[in-house]
């Protein structure tokens, strides 16, 4: 057993969202179940079937802002017995982490940097000695003097691999409602931003009625790209997310299992034919990890389903490239014992689980995809995870973005599904605005762009509403917003100038 307290910076409770987002992963970052005691005070026990362990909980830190926080004691995590305080576990953590980083070399850290490091380390001494609730001060303020070197470190890094090497490809994507007929200029705007396309594929839209496909929302946009030099992609071909709406109609509802089968043979064969020579990619199957599964398939049956849609996808077009996507790339879900829909096994299946029973069945797929919005976690926690999915050694897309520009309230229940404030956190302890939405971009985009397996960003919506609230490139009123013209000059910086071939 391992007892965690979670305790602000005047040492007390934290409060029940953040106790209730603790949870454990092995060394590998890879989730499991937890078995929780809540003893009130901000004070759990955790019982771990597996150690030693990495935890996992969100804090809102003053001067950064409310942000996952990991702890792993310096690399060795926590075995039996230990006793934790999270807060200081975490500037202490962060510290260590931050400083190794930066001993391995290639850059110069800046004097800020350095001096933010120096800072948190001094604080985390400072608290060792000091009494409450000065200690619990002393720690909350390492912590966050310890994301903002880790933050700054990681983009600083990020800026001198660029220098030194600039990337002559790179896909700068974007979807959907294109041509944007209604939003004057909005047209010319994603043409000088993007070079490729997302085209709507759910079974939903395009065969609400079983045998009767409409294909307009993707000839539309395919029409309108004319002689663009616009690369597109076909998203998704099954997402096993079967009401609602959603992923499909409501006549595959209540598909059993052989039904299933059959339904993606169809999809696949018919779409991916249709589109032979002018969709080269595909999004073969979404979100297969315990998480949509709405048909109660088993967790063999879900890595079958997706054999089946990468092999159908090939046999059709042996030249499409096969994108597996995924969401919760940290499978926080798992840890905590939720899934959106289906059953919840003993062990639940994450992402980084999934690819590992994916490469083990021997599965054939071209591109490893993660969906990424409002994430709540820093930069240097994004670029380690990102390196955690290059082991797989297929080059990364980030296939669906998206951070707010202002705050604006979501649905209730859709709160709910997002665990433990998942796309509800604040970044650098502002209230996001514009200007916040455009930094956030530009710091995200420059650690992809630096980082080798990662070969595309899409956002996910242009305009909003989005999926991700206010997260659009226009407003509702199609009002242009900063973020148009920040990542336009980030891209001319690094040699991209995209536009309408005459």
């Amino acid at each position: 057993m391992i007892t965690v307290k979670m305790l602000d910076a005047q040492g007390k409770y934290l409060g029940r969202d953040c106790v209730f987002s603790i949870y454990p992963t092995d060394m590998r970052h890879v989730p499991f179940n937890r078995n929780v005691v809540f003893k009130g005070n901000g004070e759990i026990n955790l019982e771990c079937s597996e150690l030693p362990v990495i935890l996992h909980g969100v804090v809102p830190i003053p001067g950064y802002g409310r942000t996952w926080v990991t702890i792993d004691n310096c690399g060795e995590g926590y075995k039996d017995g230990a006793v934790i305080d999270f807060v200081r576990e975490g500037a202490v953590s962060r510290a260590w982490l931050v400083e190794r980083e930066i001993n391995k070399g290639g850059f110069a850290p800046s004097a800020k940097c350095l001096s933010l490091l120096n800072d948190a380390k001094a604080l985390i001494q400072k608290a060792a000695s000091a009494p409450s609730p000065k200690c619990y001060e002393y720690n909350m303020t390492a912590l966050g003097a310890g994301m903002w070197a880790g933050e700054l470190m990681v983009v600083e890094r990020a800026r001198t691999k660029i220098a030194a090497a600039k990337r002559k490809d790179f896909l700068f994507g974007c979807g959907f409602g294109y041509p944007f007929d209604n939003i004057p200029g909005a047209q010319e705007m994603f043409d000088s931003l993007f070079n490729y396309m997302t085209l709507p594929f759910y079974l939903a839209s395009v065969e609400p009625e079983k045998g009767k496909p409409n294909y307009d929302r993707i000839d539309g946009p395919l029409e309108a790209i004319g002689s663009r030099d616009i690369l597109t992609k076909g998203h998704p071909l099954w997402w096993g997310f079967g009401y609602r709406g959603a992923g499909t109609p409501q006549w595959a509802e209540n598909y059993n299992w052989d039904e299933v089968q059959r339904t993606i043979k169809e999809i696949c064969t018919t779409r991916v034919g249709r589109y032979r020579d002018s969709v080269k990619i595909f999004d073969v199957i979404n979100e297969a990890h315990d998480w949509a599964n709405t048909y109660n398939l088993t967790q063999d049956q879900q890595i079958e389903a997706t054999k089946l849609c990468c092999d159908y996808t090939h046999e059709t077009n042996p030249d499409v490239q096969a994108v597996i996507n995924i969401c919760q790339p940290y499978g926080e879900y798992g840890g905590q014992g939720k899934i959106l829909y289906g059953p919840v096994y003993d062990r639940i299946m994450t992402p980084l689980s999934y690819f590992e029973r994916v490469r083990d069945r021997g599965i054939q797929y071209e591109i490893l995809g993660i969906q990424l919005y409002n994430p709540a976690r820093d930069m240097l926690s994004i670029e380690q995870m990102l390196d955690r999915y290059a082991v797989f050694g297929k080059p990364i897309h980030i296939t669906e973005l998206g951070v707010a520009s202002y705050d604006k309230n979501m649905p209730y229940n859709y709160i709910d599904l997002v665990i433990g404030g998942l796309m509800i956190g604040l970044w650098h302890d502002f209230q996001w605005n514009e200007r916040l939405q455009a930094d956030w971009l530009e710091d995200f985009y420059t650690i992809c762009y630096a980082h080798n397996s990662v070969e595309a960003c899409t956002w996910w919506n242009f305009t909003d509403p989005a999926f991700c609230p206010a997260s659009g490139f226009y407003d509702e009123d199609g009002r242009e917003k900063e973020i148009n013209y920040r990542l336009k000059a980030l891209q001319q910086s690094w040699g991209f100038n995209f536009g309408k071939k005459q």
